[in-house]
């Protein structure tokens, strides 16, 4: 009996030390996986930092862009103005030599001689028997007339 008393013990030895390596098995399994996640944990924060610095450079670079778009978009519209504006004292220029040219005075109302409206013009000498209310409608928007209806000699009247 001796021996099977100590056969007994032994086998139930050898379960607890299999049990205990099973269980530190486990437990060192546990482990990895723990230090695993740490690291891709600790890998994630490091991408996520990066993406915020890369997040916040991108934006401090889109606030620029926007801001120069901005500017470039005024100095546009400034240029388009003052191109606009230059286009209208262009035109009023040449509208002020044409009438200068046909009426020999300044485009002013009030410095054409009254007697000038509706009857032949004194003042030019290229145009003896032009009537100025003969003019009325044949300028465009601009003030200028069309070619077909611009003097091409002038003693001799339109095209």
């Amino acid at each position: 009996m001796d021996m099977e008393l100590r056969l007994f013990k032994l086998e139930q030895e050898n379960r607890a030390i299999k049990a205990k390596l099973k269980r530190q098995k486990i437990e060192h399994e546990i482990r990895m996986v723990k230090m695993e996640l740490e690291h891709q944990k600790f890998q994630t924060r490091l991408v996520f930092e990066k993406l915020t610095m890369e997040n916040q450079r991108l934006t401090t670079e889109n606030q620029r862009l926007t801001t120069k778009t901005q500017k470039l978009t005024l100095e546009i519209q400034k240029l388009t103005l003052e191109n606009h504006q230059l286009r209208m004292e262009k035109e009023a220029n040449k509208s002020e030599k044409g009438f200068n040219y046909f009426f020999g005075g300044s485009s002013s109302a009030q410095n054409v001689p009254s007697s000038s409206y509706g009857t032949h013009s004194t003042n030019s000498s290229n145009l003896s028997s032009t009537n100025f209310s003969s003019f009325g409608g044949l300028e465009d928007e601009r003030g200028v007339m069309p070619k077909n209806k611009q003097w091409h000699n002038h003693s001799r009247g339109p095209k």
